[in-house]
């Protein structure tokens, strides 16, 4: 089964590369979750979409460590750090912060604290599961589809599909690099061939290495540039 930070679905990424399904679809989507893996780690950030809970000291202005921020939830000011209704601010009043921007600025004074801001916010952008003019027979809790006879994304929630910005889907490119380091891997993973050795035991793979992959030199050439740097 797919982890939540896999980019794309089996059935996506068999739609590319259409042999993939003679390989066991537990396997390929290992390798999806290692693809998508490597390419967060090169990026510097989570892609696809979380929640995430930071805790500041007081200031004018604070950085949120995560990139590609899509909506702050909350942001509380508390010394005692209980983070109750009570200390909940406004935004707009106390605070705010630009669409798509990791910084949050305060527009009222605080008494300084360590550790007294609390931001709850998402961050990152959702994988895209299915791809077609109609859709899904079974939709699951949270899909994302691409509609191609509207051209617009859906995503399935509380029982309906609701349409959805396309920013808030993962980038065709991001999805491009995990296809080409799987297809560089192609002939490997046929051969269970993929992986370092173990350099304890008997030298044989276990199988986490199995799972692992390098992004090659054009995926990494295609990603220059994206790198996120806080």
């Amino acid at each position: 089964m797919l982890s939540s930070k896999a980019f794309i679905s089996y059935d996506i990424l068999c739609d590319w590369v259409p042999n993939l399904r003679e390989a066991e679809k537990s396997t390929v989507e290992n390798y999806i979750d290692s693809a998508s893996r490597k390419v967060n780690d090169y990026l510097g950030f989570c892609v696809t979409r979380e929640t995430y809970t930071e805790v500041f000291d007081v200031s004018r202005e604070i950085t949120l460590r995560k990139g590609d921020v899509k909506e702050i939830t909350t942001v509380k000011y508390d010394p005692d750090r209980v983070w109750g209704e009570d200390t909940l601010l406004v935004s707009g009043e106390d605070y705010y912060t630009l669409t798509g921007d990791n910084h949050v600025k305060f527009l009222i004074s605080l008494c300084y604290y360590q550790d007294s801001v609390e931001v709850v916010y998402d961050a990152g952008v959702y994988p895209l599961h299915y791809v077609s003019g109609t859709q899904p027979l079974t939709p699951i809790d949270g899909q994302v589809w691409k509609d191609l006879s509207n051209m617009v994304y859906m995503r399935y929630t509380s029982s309906a599909w609701v349409e959805i910005a396309e920013d808030l889907v993962i980038d065709p490119l991001l999805i491009n690099a995990v296809v080409e380091t799987i297809l560089y891997y192609k002939t490997r993973i046929f051969t269970g061939a993929v992986g370092a050795k173990s350099s304890q035991g008997n030298g044989n793979l276990s199988y986490y290495q199995q799972m692992e992959l390098t992004l090659p030199l054009n995926v990494l050439e295609m990603l220059e540039g994206r790198k996120y740097v806080l």
